[in-house]
């Protein structure tokens, strides 16, 4: 509705041509237009209270295409926001959504993380988990600051490359072992030492830990959010950062620790269709955390586009 009506009204769809357009259009114009957009674009993400398509997508869906979904889908939500809202409306016309955003991201990523722990069901705890994790990625874009967008663009990255090797590493529990919740697994570090790596490196960079890449990106959004003036609400974000590491180490704990159930002596690693790209993810992860410079470039040379300065 809002493209064909976007298009109705300037008769272009050149998203290189209607900044122009649309900054000689009067705001209050624009703002309906806006909210359909990010309503649009927030079912995508999964933001709370539009997210109850979610869970069942991930728990019903067969492992590989989850492993994309996790991957690279909702970031589409994320992009459709830069891309849509961000480059071609104005300032005065995004001003009245900054707030609102604001709240729904930190509402978001609190309740995703809350709900993935009270799961038990391996599949949904990862898909509640990326609901928090865009809930961060809005935060960043809700702020409209250089430091903030480039967090969040930059956190599709690494939030990419650690919750498909989260979910492939959770597939590979659920092929080796037969079990898809908590109560059917747990001390597996011995029995699959590589995958428990993988499963943490992706727990710890989801946490936001160094040397991981979520560090970098995190900490980028939440310095946006300082940096806009947002102190309350960033604080508040930074404070259920706390949340993340205890859903995402409880996961590995529950997993890979504790005493070994019956029935799973003789379990292995999974074969190496899956350890491969585990491993390859793994050391992505690591590097994008270790030497962030090449991919901070990337997004610097993006937000370029949004006529921002990182």
């Amino acid at each position: 509705m809002a493209i064909l009506y976007l298009y109705g009204r300037t008769r272009t769809s050149d998203l290189y041509a209607l900044p122009s357009i649309l900054a000689k259009v009067p705001a209050e114009w624009l703002v309906p237009l806006v909210a359909l957009f990010v309503a649009g674009f927030g079912v995508k993400l999964a933001l709370f209270p539009v997210h109850t398509w979610l869970p069942d997508a991930y728990a019903e869906a067969p492992l590989p295409v989850a492993v994309a979904m996790a991957g690279a889908m909702m970031s589409a939500g994320i992009y459709g926001l830069v891309r849509f809202v961000l480059t071609p409306f104005p300032q005065e016309a995004l001003r009245p959504f900054v707030l609102p955003l604001l709240i729904v991201a930190v509402v978001t990523q609190y309740y995703g993380a809350a709900m993935a722990l009270a799961q038990k069901q391996l599949r949904r705890i990862v898909a509640y988990s990326s609901m928090s994790q865009m809930g961060y990625v809005l935060f960043g874009v809700a702020t409209m600051a250089a430091l903030g967008v480039g967090g969040s663009v930059l956190h599709l990255l690494n939030h990419g490359v650690a919750k498909a090797l989260l979910f492939m590493a959770v597939g590979a529990v659920v092929l080796s072992t037969g079990g898809e919740s908590l109560d059917e697994v747990g001390g597996l570090a011995r029995r699959m030492p590589y995958t428990a790596i993988a499963c943490s490196a992706a727990a710890l960079s989801l946490a936001g830990a160094p040397p991981l890449g979520g560090f970098a990106s995190e900490w980028m959004i939440l310095a946006g959010g300082f940096g806009s003036g947002q102190a309350v609400l960033s604080i508040i974000a930074v404070a259920g950062s706390v949340l993340t590491a205890w859903y995402a180490l409880w996961l590995v704990k529950r997993v890979f620790f504790g005493p070994l159930p019956e029935g799973l002596g003789g379990v292995r690693e999974a074969g190496a269709s899956q350890m491969v790209p585990m491993i390859l993810l793994a050391v992505v992860a690591l590097a994008v955390g270790v030497y962030p410079a090449p991919f901070v470039d990337w997004v610097r040379g993006a937000l370029k586009l949004l006529a921002l300065k990182m």
